[in-house]
């Protein structure tokens, strides 16, 4: 409940869920999977592919729209319920693969309250159903592992396709699925490979190709979601940047108590008998962490990119909760065998780890309800976004043409949009504004200061529209709306 009810109905990664968003609505209105670059209410005039096909989280969004209705706030709920979800697949973990069922409560309660999950839980972007589905790939994996039946390989096939088109990186997951497979069966010393395992082998395999065939175009190349953000790419320069940054994460962020570093780091690094549970979260935790740290953007916590606010450290999450989980409950089941001195030792070092908590529950509801780069980062965004959907939106006449950088919230409200940067360098769109201009449609812009401080970029409209500010009753100070009017001498 506190993930419905407390986490306020907030966008995390400003500009980047609305790319996300825009995919969602396409899908919804036009059941097609682009990028809104230009569109009416009934028709997808230019949309723009996704390279890395993510498809899973525009697809369910996108069925929350057609189903519940146009509204931001059904996705935000879609996505808190998932969110909550995760809880019980935690706790499936442990209770099902592992077969500890003390261990499994204390984790899906850690992982319930821990702020870092609870904050990002409103995502409408892949984050949040990237873990959904991991944490049910693990447990479809380890059912497989133990019973090689139809319904298990079924399963394994559904929910493995499922996660490879919810990120890029999910290929990686596959690592993990191998490992969990392979160490609970020789755990458990029954055959790694039968004939049994054929039919889902191939199957997977097959996925598997397809979606390394979909993806072969992004090899050598960048992409890039803004014109003003660095590009997207994988490098061992940013490992080099990234990796102690993020190796701090795990002790000194109050969003992610580090009493759960200690002692799931403590459990890889001090049993010495590596049971499949510590194997494969050891070896997810390991393989997320080095690919995070190769990203562009993949420091876990900084002002300097948006949405940096532990979204890549997301993934560590479930694996850090299910291992520190499973020490806690392990010391408890044998405190009666410690002698004294170990008694009074394991009673210092819980108290000092319940002492780390404090600035945790001190900040607790700070934590989950903004980012703590909010003044550095999300707050022109959002009143970006307030400005066009509290005052552009209802005041601008219906049949006007808005063009904005939030384009899949115009079309999500059933208006004619275009897409603002698109709109600055893209001629066949320049020359349909002009026609709808001459047709007597009323378009409008809002006023981002660009043609006034990189005139360069607004060349290519120049020849065609006169901008003129357009008052709107109660619009705050430094927000204004352009009308596009098309110069007599236009081409």
């Amino acid at each position: 409940m506190i993930r419905i009810c407390w986490v306020p109905n907030i966008d995390r990664i400003y500009f980047d869920e609305d790319r996300y968003l825009s995919h969602a609505v396409s899908f919804a209105k036009f059941n097609k999977n682009f990028g809104i670059i230009l569109a009416t209410p009934e028709k997808l005039i230019i949309g723009e592919s996704d390279p890395a096909a993510r498809l899973t989280a525009p697809v369910i969004n996108g069925w929350v729209l057609k189903l519940f209705g146009y509204s931001k706030g059904n996705l935000y709920l879609a996505s808190k319920i998932f969110s909550s979800i995760e809880i019980l697949l935690v706790f499936a973990t442990l209770y099902f693969l592992f077969k500890n069922s003390l261990a499994a409560s204390v984790a899906s309660l850690i992982f319930a309250l821990v702020p870092i999950s609870i904050y990002w839980s409103v995502s409408t972007a892949p984050d949040s159903y990237f873990i959904f589905f991991s944490l049910l790939t693990f447990i479809a994996s380890g059912w497989y592992a133990r019973s090689r039946n139809l319904i298990s390989a079924l399963f394994m096939i559904f929910s493995t396709t499922i996660l490879l088109f919810t990120r890029l990186e999910a290929l990686l997951f596959l690592v993990v699925i191998g490992a969990t497979i392979y160490s609970i069966r020789k755990s458990e010393k029954t055959a790694i490979f039968t004939k049994k395992d054929l039919f889902c082998s191939l199957a997977v395999l097959f996925i598997v190709g397809i979606r390394v065939y979909i993806s072969l175009p992004l090899l050598g190349k960048t992409w890039c979601c803004a014109e003003d953000t660095p590009t997207e790419i994988f490098s061992l320069a940013y490992f080099s940047r990234n990796f102690l940054p993020n190796l701090f994460t795990f002790f000194n962020r109050p969003e992610f108590p580090f009493a759960i570093s200690i002692l799931a780091f403590g459990t890889i690094l001090l049993v010495k008998r590596k049971t499949a549970k510590i194997f494969s979260l050891g070896l997810w935790i390991l393989l997320y962490f080095f690919i995070y740290s190769l990203y562009f953007a993949g420091v876990f916590y900084t002002y300097q990119f948006s949405g940096s606010y532990g979204r890549y450290f997301l993934m560590l999450v479930p694996p850090l909760v299910i291992l520190a989980s499973s020490t806690i409950c392990e010391a408890i089941v044998n405190f009666r065998n410690f002698n004294w001195k170990v008694k009074l030792l394991f009673f210092f070092l819980s108290l000092g780890l319940l002492l780390t908590l404090f600035p945790t529950i001190r900040n607790y509801r700070k934590l989950i309800d903004k980012s703590a780069y909010d003044e550095l980062v999300e707050i022109n965004p959002r009143r970006i976004q307030e400005f066009l959907q509290y005052y552009i939106l209802p005041q601008a006449p219906p049949d006007s043409i808005i063009i904005h950088p939030l384009v899949d919230l115009v079309v999500l409200y059933g208006r004619a949009g275009a897409d603002y940067n698109s709109f600055l360098k893209n001629e066949k769109i320049i020359k349909y504004i002009a026609e709808k201009i001459k047709e007597g449609k009323p378009v409008f812009m809002e006023e981002f200061f660009t043609c006034r401080d990189f005139p360069e970029r607004c060349e290519k409209i120049r020849p065609y529209f006169d901008l003129k500010y357009y008052g709107l009753e109660g619009d705050p100070p430094g927000f204004y709306l352009l009308k596009l009017e098309l110069k007599e001498a236009a081409p």
